[in-house]
């Protein structure tokens, strides 16, 4: 064989890999962000949820891109793991647009759109952003005809006659598929380059059709990696995908005989019939996915177990706002309730960082001090649209009153977080609390918990009495903080302690006295709140 033909064959693929590569950079920059707030509005349900993943899928060009996305979603709380679920099934049919694009042979039109791609990113004013996207369609299609004329010497090489003859072996087809994906990290580079070498005439149906389910196992690898230091919910969706696409092939492999006679039953070219296997394929394998998204969901669970409940940035009251003034508000006061519960597991979180001196839970309380973050932003947004209707005095005093007890909460959030970085300043020096320290904090902690407890119990409910006690248990624990600053100093002169170590104690401390200063700031509002409480409808 001539040395020219393999140089010739190797140029042909990675100018068509590197244009696959652009033209989804591209379709991502213009979509990603519109893509990600699509999919939260989309993914309501499994069906909603895979048509938005098939046309963000069709519209990225990658169902890898797609996935990744969909976890990092997961992972930020924005959808939920089940949500996700219907999305990666529709990213699994979105792909298949690649292989019908290049069987369709579309790729004529290379020039055309290499040309009007350069010109519309030259003087296409405020379409100019459209140019490099439309020139990369070009440049693909122009690197896939490229790649169907470098195959041509070797159709007639006995050598590659035989290679090819072993694919015939599905499981040693199915392996190449993935190992060919794993290494483009595209799915739809393998299935394009299969559909090339299908309507070449240099890989019969059957193993082209092998090759493209091993890319679609090898196409998980991505969303598994990028998952794999993320949280508990987002390691779910990559492993659904990949449990998805490994049960589509093992199901399939059993008819793979039959379902091969039966596309080619269908007609067309070469090229067109492993298109169509790999849109029947795909489109089958999601709708068997979805109608047993229950017991997958289940499976996956069991795959990675964890009892962490899943965060999302959504509020539960505030979704679909009641008609009336008075019904606004009451949401808002259940919203309100719900935000303390937020700052509360966060600090409690936080705490046992510092206590233990590790970050483990660092990300999930950057997680819940940005869902405080995004509630105090909702709950001011509905208070502020609110405040312009027609409101009783009554009603404004009410509004303004519940505007500040959000921002209170938000604020002792940001106590928390900084509660929490006290662990890593530990984590990072190696250093842990002296006992005695950590007995100290515990006594004051106890305090706060009472605290806090109450002030969440009582909610809008608050009383003078409940109220009282609360102020009692402040001035406790304020002695106990004294008591505290005393014992550390002989702590210090006893036992010599860490300069970072003594100051990260005097900031824990001082970090509970600033939240139990927020609790009695958050009661004496509660009381105001209580005195001009208004009533669910029906019961004034």
């Amino acid at each position: 064989m001539e040395f020219g033909a393999i140089v010739g064959l190797i140029a042909a693929v990675i100018l068509f890999l590197y244009g696959i590569e652009h033209l989804s950079r591209e379709l991502q920059r213009i979509a990603s962000d519109r893509l990600r707030g699509a999919l939260q509005k989309v993914a309501r349900n499994r069906w909603s949820g895979a048509v938005a993943g098939a046309l963000a899928t069709a519209a990225i060009q990658s169902s890898t891109a797609t996935t990744v996305i969909v976890v990092g979603l997961v992972n930020a709380g924005i959808i939920s793991f089940t949500q996700s679920l219907g999305v990666i099934a529709g990213a699994n049919v979105g792909t298949t647009i690649t292989a019908q694009l290049i069987a369709f042979k579309l790729t004529t039109f290379a020039p055309v759109l290499i040309v009007v791609g350069f010109l519309v990113g030259m003087f296409g004013s405020r379409f100019k952003f459209l140019g490099k996207t439309i020139f990369y369609f070009g440049f693909l299609f122009l690197a896939i005809n490229f790649l169907s004329e470098a195959v041509v010497p070797f159709k007639e090489n006995p050598s590659i006659m035989e290679l090819m003859q072993q694919m015939e072996n599905p499981l040693l087809a199915i392996i190449a598929g993935a190992l060919l994906t794993i290494l483009f990290q595209s799915s739809s580079a393998t299935t394009g380059i299969v559909v090339v070498l299908g309507a070449e005439g240099l890989l019969p149906l059957a193993p082209s059709i092998a090759i493209i389910m091993g890319a679609n196992i090898g196409t998980t690898s991505t969303a598994l990696l990028s998952a794999w230091r993320m949280e508990l919910f987002a390691k779910r969706s990559a492993v659904a995908h990949a449990i998805f696409n490994i049960c589509g092939v093992i199901a399939f492999i059993p008819i793979l005989v039959p379902f091969t006679s039966f596309v080619a039953g269908l007609g067309g070219g070469p090229g067109q019939m492993v298109a169509n296997a790999h849109t029947i394929f795909n489109v089958t394998a999601a709708i068997a996915f979805l109608l047993l998204l229950g017991p997958i969901a289940k499976l996956v669970e069991r795959i990675v177990p964890g009892r962490e409940k899943e965060i999302l940035f959504k509020t539960e009251y505030l979704e679909v706002l009641p008609e009336t003034e008075d019904g606004i508000i009451l949401a808002v006061e259940k919203e309100l309730i719900r935000q303390m519960n937020v700052v509360k597991e966060s600090f409690y979180l936080s705490y046992g960082m510092v206590r233990k001196g590790d970050t483990s839970k660092m990300a999930k309380v950057g997680k819940l001090e940005a869902l405080n973050d995004y509630l105090e932003a909702r709950i001011s947004e509905v208070l502020l649209d609110v405040s312009m209707k027609n409101l009783t005095k009554e009603q404004s005093e009410v509004i303004v009153i519940l505007a500040r007890i959000s921002n209170e909460m938000e604020r002792m959030g940001d106590l928390s977080e900084s509660f929490a970085k006290l662990a890593a300043r530990l984590d990072e020096r190696n250093e842990k609390l002296h006992p005695d320290a950590i007995e100290e904090l515990d006594k004051i902690k106890k305090g706060f918990d009472v605290i806090m407890d109450k002030v969440i119990a009582e909610g809008g409910g608050m009383n003078k009495r409940t109220f009282r006690s609360i102020t009692q248990k402040r001035a406790h624990t304020d002695k106990l903080v004294q008591e505290t600053y005393r014992s550390h100093i002989k702590r210090l002169a006893d036992y010599k302690l860490s300069n970072i170590t003594s100051t990260i104690f005097i900031d824990a401390v001082y970090s509970i006295e600033q939240a139990n200063s927020a609790l009695l700031r958050l009661g004496r509002l509660l009381i105001k709140l209580k005195k001009k409480n208004i009533e669910p409808e029906g019961k004034k």
